[in-house]
């Protein structure tokens, strides 16, 4: 009776990484890598694990290198989409974003990450078509009704807002950002009891977050100036 084949190098590294043993995931990835420096698996798995590092510069090399190689490979356009949004460059983070679209158009985070960037350059309308397609394709996905709250919120949807907010909270109660959202909605309605509740859930579950930390206590300052609590003052 033959044995059981034994798991590749790569398919080690990727369970290293779910894992989060990054540091495994690094060493049998840089094994596959040298043996074969075209192969597209191992050099996304080595920009991931350099990105779960904090070691952004190596990561940007990694998506590059892929790109080199495999020019229209959706998740690292993705990826260069948001390197290129966390330096300010918006104009072609989205058009790596529609590129992604372009090639694979079922691609969800490709649709999050021009929706991502269109918020900031106040494309609300917009925002708000990328993030309600991407939900279409995956409606499980938390942070994307977040987004999609943002956008609304922007455009003046206050209840299609809240809606969208509450259910990224039921999908993802964990999720941090969307107590920030939640809290900056009620500030803007002028329900500052619920604002603080929402900063301070905020903050209970990223303790250390200097940001969340002000943005509650600017909160409560403004509660104890103002004394409006639930918009009826």
């Amino acid at each position: 009776m033959s044995e059981p084949a034994q798991p590749s190098p790569l398919a080690l590294a990727y369970e290293a990484l779910r894992a989060g043993d990054l540091q495994t995931a690094r060493d049998l990835g840089t094994e596959v890598v040298l043996a074969e420096p075209r192969n597209i698996r191992a050099l996304q798995l080595m920009s991931v694990v350099a990105l779960s590092s904090g070691q952004y510069k190596v990561h940007t090399n990694f998506v590059q290198r892929i790109l080199n190689i495999a020019p229209n490979h959706p998740p690292s356009l993705v990826a260069a989409a948001l390197i290129r949004r966390s330096e300010g460059r918006l104009t072609e983070a989205s058009e790596l974003a529609r590129r992604a679209i372009h090639v694979a158009p079922e691609y969800t985070h490709a649709y999050n990450t021009l929706g991502l960037c269109q918020l900031i350059l106040e494309n609300y309308e917009e925002a708000a078509e990328c993030f309600s397609y991407a939900i279409r394709l995956d409606p499980q996905i938390g942070p994307l009704y977040v987004n999609l709250g943002k956008a609304l919120q922007n455009l003046g949807q206050w209840d299609e807002a809240l809606e969208a907010l509450r259910k990224g909270e039921e999908l993802s109660p964990d999720y941090p950002e969307v107590y920030d959202a939640l809290g900056r909605f009620f500030t803007q309605q002028n329900k500052l009891d619920e604002a603080i509740g929402n900063f301070a859930k905020a903050l209970s579950l990223t303790p250390e977050n200097e940001r969340r930390q002000q943005q509650l206590a600017d909160a409560q300052a403004s509660k104890v100036e103002f004394g409006t609590g639930n918009g009826d003052d």
